[in-house]
């Protein structure tokens, strides 16, 4: 009987938006009905007030009910709910006296505005504080002048919270009984009475999983109205929960690889948009010159933006085998737009690794089965923005391979079918920890369709 009740308070947002048209309608009527064109108006007033407070008690009902459910409090559902009931009583009032003259005009302009009140606290409650409002909420918050010095809870932690839970787990709704604006009841969990977040733990935490799930999944999270953290919001609450879920102490008091420092140090910048990439520099170089993109069209490049009105450029060359200098030189009006960067397969050397040097925020390097030897890898650690490198099927060895150690911003590396031994492979992935370093040695499992075994390339 219980779950029958609720149910029945889930109707409130369908019931509330009929009686809402149907008092404004009276209204309307009833003031028009006072000119001569329109008195004929006057005679379906008395009608819908009668329809517009019967469907108004129907909505303070059923919403009555679904503010037991646990999902809505604080002050925005009791002025809600007090002024929900005056519009109901007001529209039986005007209903029952028919008042003469100008007082149903004053009374019915009352209810006009108690309408908007309530209509607005309802809006509030549903979609969050500031739905109305023209400013973005994103534009409204603080840039961090020095991440490090900063608050991890109240300045990291809080506005990603903030900006994507807080409509429906805060002091206003209380979706699943959960709250996340205050560290006790982030711990205390939802109706489940199981932590949200496991401290120490990001893949075990609920907050996490959920925010995993695929998007059609009815437990994804955020709902499919909200809008999706950004990778790097998501990856920036793993490492919190990771490091122990702290609500006290500065971001500098955590341990942070280079991935968490870059994706950090984001939050320093105005341009930070959550659509934005982790990989690369939230940098905004302006526009770039359109007259260097044929050039490279004839010799068969591909030059791709980033994004929808991005400035950033990706460039492959997988349809050009022979890079020379004058090629190279083809690239450098665009040298402060070039991000990604793919040379694979190419006659690619160590004398043209000075042009990639003038690639200021040159961050995704493709080299794999180039002619690129130890030396000219070891000018690639002056990339101020290098997070990315595939070096596979070089001559490269351990000796050359080492010096990336002094690329402060490399997070990924591929370094198979160098000239280098399983052992010392084996060393690399050490001595270049935190780095993540792939030396293949694949094995893709044998299907029952298969007929023979296939192995990934050493």
């Amino acid at each position: 009987m219980e779950n029958f009740i609720q149910y029945i308070g889930k109707f409130h947002p369908l019931l509330v938006h009929l009686p809402i048209g149907i008092l404004i309608a009276a209204v309307l009527f009833d003031f028009l009905s006072k000119k001569d064109k329109y008195k004929t108006l006057g005679a379906s007033v008395k009608m819908l007030y009668f329809l517009g407070t019967l469907g108004a008690s129907a909505s303070c009902l059923t919403g009555y009910i679904l503010s037991t459910s646990g999902e809505y409090a604080g002050s925005s559902l009791q002025f809600h709910q007090w002024f929900g009931i005056a519009v109901a009583l007001l529209g039986l009032a005007l209903y029952y006296f028919r008042f003469k003259g100008n007082w149903s005009l004053y009374f019915g302009g009352l209810l006009f505005i108690l309408l908007s009140v309530t209509g607005h606290l309802g809006g509030t409650l549903t979609h969050g504080e500031g739905y109305l409002s023209l400013k973005s909420k994103n534009s409204i918050r603080p840039v961090l002048t020095n991440v490090q010095e900063a608050a991890v809870y109240k300045e990291v932690i809080v506005p990603i919270l903030a900006d994507n839970c807080y409509k429906c787990h805060s002091d206003k709704k209380q979706k699943g009984q959960l709250r996340l604006d205050t560290p006790e009841l982030i711990a205390k969990g939802g109706k489940s009475g199981v932590p949200i977040i496991k401290a120490g733990n990001s893949d075990e935490s609920e907050l996490i999983s959920r925010l995993h799930l695929p998007l059609n999944d009815d437990m994804h999270m955020p709902p499919k109205k909200g809008s999706e953290l950004s990778d790097a919001q998501i990856k920036i609450l793993e490492w919190w929960i990771n490091e122990g879920a702290i609500y006290e102490g500065k971001v500098k008091s955590l341990t942070q690889d280079k991935t968490i420092k870059h994706l950090l140090e984001g939050l320093e910048s105005p341009q930070l948009v959550k659509k934005t990439s982790s990989i690369y520099p939230n940098i905004d170089p302006g526009p770039f010159q359109l007259e260097a993109i044929p050039p490279l069209k004839e010799i068969r490049a591909v030059v791709l933006p980033l994004g929808q009105n991005s400035n950033l450029l990706g460039i492959n060359f997988v349809n050009v085998e022979k890079v020379s200098l004058e090629i190279m030189e083809l690239l450098m009006p665009l040298k402060e737009h070039i991000v990604w960067l793919k040379l694979s397969e190419s006659s690619f050397n160590d004398s043209l690794v000075s042009y990639l040097l003038e690639m200021p925020y040159l961050s995704k390097l493709f080299l794999d089965h180039t002619a690129i030897t130890d030396q000219g890898l070891e000018q690639l650690i002056h990339l101020d923005h290098l997070y990315f490198l595939n070096i596979v099927g070089t001559k490269t060895t351990q000796k050359g391979i080492e010096r990336l150690t002094q690329a402060s911003t490399l997070d990924q590396l591929f370094i198979y079918q160098t000239q280098t031994t399983a052992a010392e492979k084996s060393q690399l992935v050490s001595v270049l920890s935190p780095v993540n370093v792939d030396t293949g040695g694949y094995i893709v499992p044998t299907l029952v369709v298969d007929t023979t075994l296939v192995h990934g390339r050493d």
